[in-house]
C-alpha cells in the first residue's frame, strides 16, 4: 500500500509541475499577444502619419504645379492619388484588424480570468493533496521504522531532487553516471526548471545504494524494472 500512495505523490507532482508550465505558459502567451497588438497598433498610426504627411506635401505640388502655366501636372496628380489608395488601404487593415482584437480580447480575457482563478484554486488543491500525502509518508516511515519496511518521504523526495541536480554537473562522487542519462536529465530540467518535480529517466529508478539512507550521495540511477522485482523492503 505504501508504494500505491508514493505512486500517487509523483503522479501529484507531475500534476503540480505541469499545472505549473501550463500557467506560466498559457500567460507568457497572453502577454506575447498584448505586445504585438501594441507593435501593430504603433506601426499603424505610424504609418497613418506618414501617408498623411505625404499626402500633403503632394497637394501641395500638385497645387502649385496647377498655377504654372503650360505646366503637365500629370506626374502630381498620380502621386496624389497613390497617396490617398494609401491612406484608405491602411484604413481598410485598421478597420480588419480591429474587428479581430474586439474577437480575441473577451476569449484572452476570460483565459486570463481562469489562470488567475481556477488555475490558482487548482493549483492550492494539488499542493494540499501534495502536503497530506507526503505527512501520511512521513507517519509510515517512523511508524514502520522498526520493520525495515521503508516509504519515499519528503526527506527522500528532497535528497532526490538534489542528486538529480548534482548528477548532471561535474561532481567526483558522481562521475559513474552515464552520458546519455546525464543528457536526458538535463533536458528534463530545462523543460520543468529547476524547483519543479523532475520525472526519473526512461527504463530507470532512482534508488538507495545504502538502504534507507536518504542523502543525495547515496542515491543512483538503477535499473527501473530491478529495483521493483526486489518489491517490500528490498525495494530501494
Amino acid at each position: 500500500m505504501a508504494r500505491v500512495y508514493i505512486r500517487d505523490l509523483e503522479i501529484l507532482l507531475n500534476l503540480q509541475s505541469s499545472l505549473s508550465q501550463f500557467n506560466f505558459g498559457a500567460k507568457d502567451v497572453i502577454k506575447l499577444a498584448d505586445h504585438d497588438i501594441s507593435v501593430a497598433q504603433n506601426r499603424f498610426i505610424q504609418r497613418t502619419d506618414y501617408w498623411r504627411s505625404e499626402l500633403r506635401r503632394r497637394q501641395d505640388a500638385l497645387d502649385a504645379c496647377r498655377v504654372a502655366i503650360e505646366a503637365d501636372c500629370c506626374a502630381e496628380a498620380q502621386a496624389v492619388r497613390q497617396a490617398e489608395e494609401a491612406l484608405e488601404k491602411i484604413k481598410r487593415l485598421m478597420s480588419r484588424f480591429e474587428t479581430a482584437i474586439g474577437e480575441y480580447r473577451p476569449a484572452a480575457n476570460r483565459l486570463d480570468t481562469l489562470l488567475n482563478k481556477k488555475m490558482s484554486k487548482a493549483k492550492g488543491d494539488v499542493e494540499r493533496s501534495i502536503h497530506k500525502y507526503q505527512s501520511y509518508l512521513a507517519q509510515q516511515d517512523r511508524g514502520s521504522s522498526n520493520s525495515g519496511h521503508r516509504t519515499h518521504d519528503y526527506k527522500y523526495q528532497k535528497e532526490r531532487h538534489k542528486f538529480i541536480l548534482n548528477s548532471i554537473k561535474d561532481d567526483p562522487g558522481l562521475s559513474n553516471v552515464p552520458k546519455n542519462i546525464r543528457g536526458e536529465m538535463a533536458t528534463n530540467i530545462r523543460r520543468v526548471g529547476e524547483h519543479a518535480y523532475i520525472r526519473s529517466p526512461k527504463d530507470h529508478h532512482i534508488g538507495h545504494i545504502i538502504p534507507g539512507w536518504n542523502h543525495w550521495s547515496n542515491f543512483r540511477y538503477e535499473d527501473a524494472w530491478m529495483n521493483s522485482y526486489r518489491g517490500g523492503k528490498f525495494k530501494r
